[in-house]
This record gives structure tokens, C-alpha cells and sequence, in this order.
């Protein structure tokens, strides 16, 4: 009896988490879910966003598997130039400097934070084949604003 009591309440415990499924955000289909600890920002909220979404655009798929890939990197510091921070398959992140002689530091959260909100504005529709996305826009992250870019790789 005591048997048969402890296997119902183990099913009873586990039925949760079995149903439960993978962790991915809504409506951006795998999208994950990223841990408290590896959400680290540095920059302010993103302004001037302009869609650029062409037939030439990255894959919106590989701009969130890019998104993913990227936990624990914490932040990139840069200077001058542009520079390509993440990429993956047909899609990059892409940072300018808009002076020069300040370097600045973008945190994984940031990165997220501009690829998942260009794609809920200025992305293809659910359900089109072959999604792209295509934005570029600005945050200030400590010093000058920075001027980002999704870009095709």
C-alpha cells in the first residue's frame, strides 16, 4: 500500500513537468528563455528603429538562434569602427560608434533586446516562408549613441 501511494504522488509530482514542453518565448517560435544571470545590459532603450526588411534580409530563424547562442557572453566593449558583435547562418549584429573617441560597452541583453523587437516590428508575418528581418536603429550605451545594424552576413 505504502508502495502504491508513493508511485501515485511521484507521478502526481512529475505530471507538471512532463507536460510543461520546451521553454520558448511567445510569438517568436524558439526563442529560449534566458536565465536571470545572463541578462546583462548596458544600454538605454532603442530609438530611430527603421525596418530595411528586403527579399535580401537575414533568415528571422537564424536571427534567434543567433539570440540564443549568445548567453553568458555578458558584454563586448569597442572604440572605434564598426564592428560585426554576433552572428549566425545569414544573420549579424552589427555596431557603429557615432564618435569616434568613446568607446562603449553592449551587454547580451541589449543585443536580444534590439533583434527581438525588430522582429516583432519590422519582420515577415508569421507563417510567410523564408521570414526575414531587416532594421537598423540606435541606443546609447554609456557614451555617444551607437548606431546597430541586422544585417545578411
Amino acid at each position: 500500500m505504502q508502495i502504491s501511494t508513493l508511485i501515485l504522488a511521484l507521478a502526481a509530482f512529475l505530471t507538471p513537468l512532463t507536460l510543461a514542453g520546451p521553454v520558448v518565448d511567445d510569438p517568436l517560435n524558439g526563442l529560449k528563455s534566458i536565465p536571470e544571470e545572463a541578462n546583462i545590459g548596458r544600454c538605454s532603450n532603442i530609438t530611430h528603429m527603421r525596418g530595411e526588411t528586403t527579399p535580401g534580409s537575414p533568415l528571422v530563424d537564424d536571427c534567434i538562434e543567433m539570440v540564443n547562442q549568445i548567453f553568458f557572453h555578458k558584454f563586448w566593449e569597442r572604440k572605434e569602427g564598426t564592428h560585426t558583435l554576433v552572428e549566425y547562418k545569414t544573420c549579424k549584429f552589427v555596431v557603429r560608434n557615432t564618435l569616434q573617441r568613446w568607446s562603449y560597452f553592449i551587454g547580451e541583453a541589449d543585443i536580444r533586446k534590439a533583434v527581438v523587437e525588430a522582429i516583432e516590428k519590422h519582420g515577415d508575418k508569421e507563417g510567410a516562408e523564408n521570414r526575414r528581418v531587416g532594421a537598423t536603429g540606435y541606443m546609447n550605451c554609456g557614451g555617444p549613441d551607437i548606431r546597430w545594424y541586422i544585417h545578411h552576413t
